[in-house]
Parts: structure tokens; sequence; C-alpha cells
């Protein structure tokens, strides 16, 4: 899905309902965020997640980025260690932004 500087996508079952989603986000001059990034309970460690965040982020390469980033929480090992694998590092923050449940930074400059 692509509407106005955003690209959506989700991961859709036999049944037609949402297994995995994410969203790239373009927020100008080479800047995009990865956000929404979720799969369904029932369907965690299935590959989903991760299948759907590397969609994102090729298409946010593919389309200039220079540097992205995201917040995720911190209680997240295992979406964090697919984060990094992908090359992005943690960085620290003064200001979070107002998310209430992101306390974890990562960015990859491409």
């Amino acid at each position: 899905i692509l509407i106005h500087g955003w690209f959506g996508l989700p991961a859709m079952g036999i049944a037609g309902a949402a297994l995995a989603t994410c969203m790239a986000i373009d927020r100008g001059e080479g800047e995009w965020e990865i956000a929404k990034l979720g799969s369904a309970p029932d369907r965690s460690h299935k590959g989903y997640g991760k299948a759907v965040f590397e969609a994102c982020v090729d298409w946010a390469e593919q389309h200039g980025a220079k540097r992205i980033y995201m917040l995720t929480n911190s209680s997240l090992s295992t979406a964090i260690h697919i984060y990094e694998s992908h090359g992005f590092q943690r960085v620290f923050l003064e200001d979070y932004g107002g998310y209430a449940r992101g306390d974890y930074a990562l960015e990859k400059y491409v």
C-alpha cells in the first residue's frame, strides 16, 4: 500500500487476516521511519514480522533513504535482535517523541 509518502505492508493469511504489518514513512530529506511493526499474537516467531520489516527497509533504501530510524520497546529483545542483525544500531535520545511505550531507538545509515 503506497499513500502520500509512506509504504505500508500487511502480510495476509489464507483467510485474509493480517499476520504482520509494517510501515516505512518518508520523513523528508532522506530520513525514513519504520513504524507500526507487529505480528498477530498467535503467529509470532513464524517470520512474518521479519518479512514485512525487511520489505519496508528495502522500500526505503530503494526510494532514497540515507537514514532509517525506529522506536521500539526495550522488552522486545527478539525484535531488537532482528533490527540489529540488519545493521541498525541503538541510539540514545533525550526525547522519544511522546511514544509512551517507545524507550529504545535504533538507526541505520544507508
